[in-house]
């Protein structure tokens, strides 16, 4: 005897799901995330799948919530497949490039409509760790003017603007830091961030 049936062991999934495989949904029902988004290309077997798969993109375990990989042995009783598509996004406003440095991280300090904030608080970080605080950022111009750079002793991975100001940040070391003093007209705060190991 060889193959596979619908059911037989009590952990089994459903024949289509999600990927953690306790939602039933097949491929006719899935749908982009909203109106907004739209698909981009057909569904299509996913090779690049953590553990290998076969020459038909199948992965293999003795069960399902085990470790699967993508050569069948003897003591393999599951398989699973993953399928993908692509979909892109089509927004109304168009989006403005802010160059010219490449961010790992970026909070901005949520303002409302009715608000007369001067200057939008709008802080970065390099795909260095670098901490930037964005100028000139006003609603006539939410780009911006320029970035500042507000310096560290080491690296950041990332960063948070709350209310009041208030400029939180974590080291790459996993250190956490605040900075004090930030306002409309003084943006980049203190000149030092305050840090504390937890």
């Amino acid at each position: 005897m060889t193959g596979y049936t619908d059911k037989l062991l009590p952990t089994d999934r459903f024949p289509w799901s999600d990927d953690n495989g306790f939602t039933e949904c097949t491929k006719s029902t899935t749908h982009p995330p909203s109106p907004q988004w739209s698909w981009v290309t057909e569904w299509a077997v996913d090779f690049a799948f953590s553990g290998g798969t076969d020459k038909e993109g199948w992965q293999y375990a003795a069960d399902f919530p085990v470790t699967f990989h993508g050569n069948k042995s003897l003591k393999d009783f599951v398989r699973r497949r993953r399928w993908v598509r692509k979909c892109k996004i089509t927004l109304t406003a168009p989006w403005q490039e802010v160059p010219p440095i490449p961010l790992s991280d970026i909070t901005v300090l949520p303002c409302l409509a009715q608000s007369s904030m001067e200057q939008v608080p709008v802080w970065g970080l390099s795909d260095k760790g670098d901490v930037l605080c964005r100028l000139g950022v006003t609603p006539q111009n939410p780009a911006g003017s320029s970035w500042l750079h507000v310096g560290t002793d080491q690296p950041f991975k990332s960063i948070s603007i709350g209310g009041g100001h208030q400029v939180w940040a974590i080291a790459r070391d996993r250190a956490v830091f605040y900075r004090g003093s930030v306002s409309a007209s003084n943006p980049a705060g203190e000149t030092q961030m305050l840090g504390r190991s937890f």
